[in-house]
C-alpha cells in the first residue's frame, strides 16, 4: 500500500488535497462575434480591367459594400476600419488566383477578421462562399429582408392615400431601407413601386397603413411590407401675446417669498381669465402656462410693484405676456373700544347751549380720548378716529340731569362702540 501511495504521489494523485480543474464552455457566441456571419451578398457586378483575369483587389472592391453590410448586421455601428477582409480560392484558405468572369461565374471565399486594438467586433468569420457574377450579367439583390421603422406621418385629410405614396419622407425611408439591406442606391419608379392596403382614392385618416414595396428593373428583386402610423396634426396654438390682467393690488405677505406669490390662487385665476378673454380657451397653470416675476423667488415679499411674466406651454397656447401687480402692506388690525370706560364728569349744564354743543365740549372729548387710550393704548382724535352722540335731541337746550354718551369708532385704528353716562348739574 505504501508503495502504491508513493507511486501515486509521484504523479500528484494522492487521495487528499487533489484539485481537479474542469474547463467550462457554454458555447455562447457574443453578439459582436464575427463568427456569427454565415453569408455575404454577392456583388451585382464586378468591374475589372480584364474580365478573363480578375484580380483580388478588383474582387475586394466589388465586395466592399456588401462585406460592411454583413458586419453591420451584427454590429450596427461598425465602420470599415473596424475589420479587415481577404479573398481566397477555397474554404481551406488557399491563396486567391485570378478568376475568369468572361465565360461564367466564379466562386471565391471571404474571411473577415476584427481589426487589432478595436472592440466593435471580435474574432473572425469562417471562409464564406460568394459567387461572383459573369461579366455582362447583373445579380439582383433581394429586398425581402429590408425594414422601415414607423414614420408616424401627419394624416393630410385633404389628400388621398395615392398622394401619401408620393410623400418624399416615405420614399426616402424606403430608399434607405433598401440600401441597408442590399448596399444599392435605388429610385422610386425606376427600381421599385409603392402600394398600400388603402384605396388610393380615399382621403387619408388617422390610423395604420401597410406599405408594400415591390422591386422592378435589374438591380433588386422581391417585396417587403411595413406599417406606418398616420396621426392627426396637433391643433394650431393660439397666441396669448395680447392677453392682459388688471392690477390686482394684493396684500404683501412679508412672511412669504415671491415664489409663494406665484402660487397665489387669486393671481392664477386672473391669468386664466385674461388668457380666456384673449383666446377663448380654458387653461391651467403648470399644464398650459408657467408664471415668473422680476423678483428673486427666494426674497420675501414687500410692498411695491411686481412684473409677472406668463409663458405658454403645451399644445393649446403659445407666446408670453407680462403685467404689473401692486403689493400693498396690509392695514394694521383695528383694536376694539367696546371695553372702554369714562367716569361721570359731572359737567355744568349750559342752558344757553344745545346738546349738540355738549358733544363739542373739550373736557368731554379729552375724557373719551383718555378712556380709549386706557383700553387700546392708542392715541385718537375726535372726527378722525371716533364720533360722539347722545340720547338727547341735538337741538334741545341742555338741562340738569343724566345724559348717555355714545362713542362710535371710525377709521383704521379702532372699531366698535361704547357708552357712558355723565351728569349735568
Amino acid at each position: 500500500m505504501k508503495r502504491l501511495l508513493a507511486i501515486l504521489g509521484a504523479f500528484g494523485l494522492t487521495a487528499t488535497g487533489a484539485t481537479t480543474v474542469v474547463a467550462c464552455n457554454n458555447n455562447k457566441v457574443a453578439d459582436n462575434d464575427l463568427a456569427k456571419i454565415k453569408s455575404i451578398t454577392a456583388p451585382a457586378a464586378v468591374t475589372a480591367a480584364n474580365s478573363e483575369s480578375v484580380t483580388k483587389e478588383e474582387v475586394k472592391t466589388a465586395l466592399a459594400a456588401n462585406v460592411l453590410s454583413a458586419v453591420q448586421g451584427i454590429a450596427k455601428t461598425a465602420k470599415a476600419d473596424d475589420f479587415t477582409y481577404d479573398v481566397f480560392k477555397d474554404s481551406k484558405g488557399t491563396a486567391y488566383s485570378n478568376v475568369n468572369l468572361k465565360t461564367g461565374t466564379a466562386d471565391v471565399y471571404v474571411k473577415i477578421t476584427a481589426a487589432k486594438d478595436k472592440k466593435v467586433v471580435i474574432n473572425s468569420t469562417g471562409y464564406i462562399k460568394v459567387t461572383l457574377p459573369k461579366e455582362g450579367t447583373v445579380v439582383k439583390q433581394s429586398i425581402a429582408g429590408a425594414t422601415v421603422t414607423d414614420l408616424k406621418l401627419a394624416a393630410n385629410t385633404g389628400q388621398t392615400y395615392a398622394d401619401l405614396l408620393k410623400d418624399q419622407t416615405l420614399i426616402d425611408a424606403v430608399v434607405a431601407g433598401i440600401k441597408t439591406e442590399t448596399g444599392l442606391d435605388t429610385t422610386v419608379t425606376t427600381d421599385f413601386t409603392l402600394g398600400s392596403n388603402k384605396a388610393g382614392t380615399d382621403n387619408q385618416a388617422a390610423g395604420t397603413v401597410t406599405i408594400t414595396v415591390t422591386a422592378k428593373g435589374n438591380k433588386i428583386e422581391g417585396t417587403f411590407t411595413f406599417d406606418i402610423t398616420l396621426e392627426l396634426p396637433a391643433p394650431s396654438k393660439k397666441s396669448i401675446a395680447g392677453a392682459t390682467v388688471t392690477d390686482l393690488k394684493l396684500a404683501a405677505n412679508t412672511g412669504q417669498t415671491y415664489a409663494d406669490l406665484l402660487k397665489d390662487q387669486t393671481l392664477i385665476d386672473a391669468v386664466v381669465a385674461g388668457i380666456k378673454t384673449e383666446t377663448g380657451l380654458d387653461t391651467t397653470v403648470t399644464t398650459d402656462f408657467t408664471l415668473g416675476s422680476n423678483k428673486a423667488g427666494t426674497d420675501n415679499q414687500a410692498a411695491g410693484t411686481v412684473t409677472i411674466t406668463v409663458t405658454a406651454k403645451g399644445n393649446k397656447i403659445e407666446g408670453t405676456f407680462t403685467f404689473d401687480i401692486t403689493l400693498e402692506l396690509p392695514a394694521p388690525s383695528k383694536k376694539s373700544i367696546a371695553g372702554a370706560t369714562v367716569t361721570d364728569l359731572k359737567l355744568a349744564a349750559n342752558t344757553g347751549q344745545t346738546y349738540a354743543d355738549l358733544l363739542k365740549d373739550q373736557t368731554l372729548i379729552d375724557a373719551v380720548v383718555a378712556g380709549i387710550k386706557t383700553e387700546t393704548g392708542l392715541d385718537t382724535t375726535v372726527t378722525t378716529d371716533f364720533t360722539l352722540g347722545s340720547n338727547k335731541a341735538g337741538t334741545d337746550n341742555q338741562a340738569a340731569g343724566t345724559v348717555t354718551i355714545t362713542v362710535t369708532a371710525k377709521g383704521n385704528k379702532i372699531e366698535g362702540t361704547f357708552t357712558f353716562d355723565i351728569t349735568l348739574t
